[in-house]
């Protein structure tokens, strides 16, 4: 993309963008973009290009062997990542990212390409891809592939975080009912001893007895104790 014609880019960019509410605000935190280009003149436009949308948690690099590492040290919501590089290409950085990006998080990632072969699309797709933008790009279309693609990441975390709201609260349950449970077989305990006093020292025993026996033999102290609660019933 020749320097002189992003002049008047950026400002049809600017009129396509999301505003700064609608780019910021719904995220606890700047948003990362991570971007791959062998040509610094490419990663300068990018950035630029997102300057002027109020992205500005940008890393890049100009090493597609790099990418990798700064992946693992910190994760990105988004990749932006050039297809054709010499060397360690864009296949390659998709291959490494599996190893180091969770598995079952969606982080988006675009790829920049002259490429308009089918093959070469599927084959981007498979490994990992989940878009395509053909170069020379316009800035207003990457900005709202980005702004859309960053909706979604959102929406990823916003599930995930209200599933493991909704575990710890099923374990909570869980366990509120473990100890009902527990409290009844107690209450039915204490019962038998208001009935015959003997016997209930002897249940006593008996629960004590086991909660020892179960420690001895290598259960935890919970699993133990659980056993020392319930063995008076015997």
């Amino acid at each position: 993309m020749p320097v002189a014609a992003f002049e008047n880019i950026v400002p049809s960019a600017a009129a396509h963008c999301p505003t700064d509410h609608q780019t910021e605000a719904a995220w606890p935190r700047a948003p990362r973009i991570l971007v791959v280009d062998d040509e610094p003149l490419g990663v300068k436009l990018i950035h630029r290009v997102l300057g002027a949308a109020r992205y500005d948690n940008i890393v890049s690099t100009t090493d597609a062997s790099h990418a990798i590492s700064l992946a693992r040290t910190s994760p990105p919501d988004l990749i932006l990542l050039d297809l054709h590089m010499p060397g360690f290409d864009g296949f390659d950085v998709l291959e490494g990212l599996r190893t180091v990006l969770p598995q079952r998080e969606f982080i988006p990632v675009i790829v920049l390409t002259g490429d308009l072969i089918s093959d070469t699309r599927r084959r981007a797709l498979a490994a990992g891809a989940t878009d395509f933008l053909t170069k020379p790009f316009d800035a207003g279309e990457l900005v709202l592939r980005i702004h859309n693609m960053l909706q979604t990441r959102l929406l990823y975390l916003s599930l995930a975080e209200q599933k493991d709201a909704l575990q710890a609260a099923l374990s909570r349950r869980d366990c509120e009912l473990e100890e009902a449970r527990l409290e009844l077989l107690e209450r039915l305990a204490l019962a038998a001893e208001l009935r015959d006093t003997e016997t209930g020292r002897h249940m006593q025993r008996v629960g004590e007895l086991s909660q020892t026996l179960a420690l001895r033999v290598g259960l935890d102290e919970d699993t133990a104790r659980n056993i020392g609660r319930a063995a008076p019933l015997h």
